[in-house]
């Protein structure tokens, strides 16, 4: 039976489906500087989920510990409309701690962030998809 790790928090609660959402797992990860780590995300909550990307060159699934407190990777893609579990375990097997219904997915939405940013810049750099109705009409 694996020891298990104290997990404090997560950084995020609900994601979106899209991936690549940076994720940071907070908890007591003293003394294991340099050993590799994986996180498991998925329904199943087992080693046969998805797992979290690094986002290093040359490493890909393999996390080391940032700091004695936080473990960072990258979500993979992910089905909206569900939850799932996050199993943090080190790659050799001997620590691991599941997280059920740690995550809330939900479809991805740039729907307000398009006009958010049309509120910082100039008219003329106005790009992608317009609410039709806000704009005036041409003669």
């Amino acid at each position: 039976m694996p020891d298990p790790i104290t997990i404090y928090s997560l950084s995020d609660s609900v994601v979106d489906n899209a991936g690549g959402r940076l994720l940071r797992v907070y908890g007591d990860f003293s003394g294991q500087s340099g050993l590799a780590y994986n996180i498991h995300v998925g329904p199943l909550g087992t080693v046969a989920d998805p797992k979290v990307q690094s986002g290093k060159a040359g490493f890909t699934t393999d996390l080391y510990i940032w700091n004695t407190g936080e473990l960072r990777g990258y979500l993979p893609r992910l089905n909206a409309g569900t939850s799932v579990a996050l199993l943090v375990r080190r790659k050799d097997g001997v620590r691991e701690q599941l997280i059920p219904n740690a995550l809330q997915v939900v479809p991805q939405s740039y729907y307000g962030s398009v006009f958010d940013i049309r509120g910082i810049l100039p008219v003329y750099y106005w790009v992608g998809p317009r609410n039709l109705e806000n704009l005036e009409p041409t003669p």
